[in-house]
């Protein structure tokens, strides 16, 4: 398997409970990405393996929640056509947050589902339940149903739960001024963040539901850095705004690189103007401390 180096934990989680062998390429790195995928075909050359035979998957999140961008989708499907992979893509945190009716990154950019081989969904998000969902082929979800871990060491999910996610789904289906407020808020409160707080600045360029900031001036030792990000977040809460601090860094990255700790923002249908207005000048003031 081929990973992001970005992905979350319950990825991870699930790439060490496949036993496979795991390499991981740089976090949206096609050009690394394909390095990778052309040294492996270097090989299959040199040792004649067959590559249509191979059980070959890129796993990719449609929006990381470890950084707040967008996978560049279009670009990892030409590559997994191109050396015959399949993708396995979760859509845990971009189901219901992005694309015109929530479908996610699919939809955000006008791609089939169908072109996905494996598409997973953590019903914990925009369905408000427990459990996850598996889309594919009859063929993958049969074999993810019979021998899924939460299947193998746990239950079937209780009657109300998935009555729960039903009703939210009908609720995202019925109400698509939702999508449009989210987005709307979102949009919102990235220009404000650019526009007018100094000491903090964003970590993505485009504006997604979720939100990471990083100190604008770097200091001197990663434990300054994670202090001063956990000083802020606590000054945040302590004035009746929620900013978690993430101190999240690449463990398996490829690149020798770890991301900066940051504070971790995220956007909602509930906001009200007034309560960005607050959001942002309680950073502004929590950047100076």
């Amino acid at each position: 398997m081929l990973a992001d180096e970005a992905v979350s934990e319950p990825i991870l989680t699930g790439l060490n409970l496949s036993r496979s062998t795991v390499q991981f390429f740089r976090h949206n790195d096609m050009d690394h990405l394909r390095s990778i995928l052309q040294s492996i075909a270097n090989d299959d050359k040199r040792l004649k393996r067959d590559t249509s035979q191979q059980r070959r998957f890129i796993v990719v999140e449609g929006l990381y929640r470890n950084t707040g961008d967008i996978c560049p989708l279009p670009e990892i499907l030409a590559l997994k056509e191109e050396f015959f992979y399949r993708v396995i893509l979760d859509e845990s945190v971009s189901f219901g947050a992005l694309g015109r009716t929530g479908r996610g990154v699919t939809e955000h950019f006008g791609v089939s589902v169908s072109e996905v081989e494996v598409l997973l969904l953590a019903m914990d998000t925009a369905l408000a339940s427990v459990g996850g969902v598996c889309i594919g082929s009859r063929e993958i979800v049969d074999h993810q149903r019979l021998s899924g871990a939460g299947y193998c060491f746990s239950a079937s999910a209780a009657p109300f739960l998935s009555a729960a996610a039903c009703k939210a789904l009908q609720i995202i289906e019925e109400s698509p001024s939702l999508l449009e407020t989210l987005h709307a808020n979102s949009r919102y409160l990235h220009k404000s963040i650019v526009d007018k707080v100094d000491g903090l600045q964003l970590r993505c360029s485009v504006p997604t539901p979720i939100m990471h900031l990083n100190l604008a001036t770097p200091l001197d030792s990663l434990e300054e850095e994670v202090a001063k990000i956990m000083d802020i977040s606590d000054y945040c809460v302590n004035h009746g705004v929620g900013v978690l601090a993430s101190k999240f860094s690449l463990l398996n990255s490829t690149s020798g690189m770890k991301y900066r700790p940051s504070l971790t923002l995220c956007a909602s249908t509930k906001l009200s103007p007034e309560d960005m207005q607050r959001v942002v000048a309680t950073l502004i003031a929590a950047s100076k401390i």
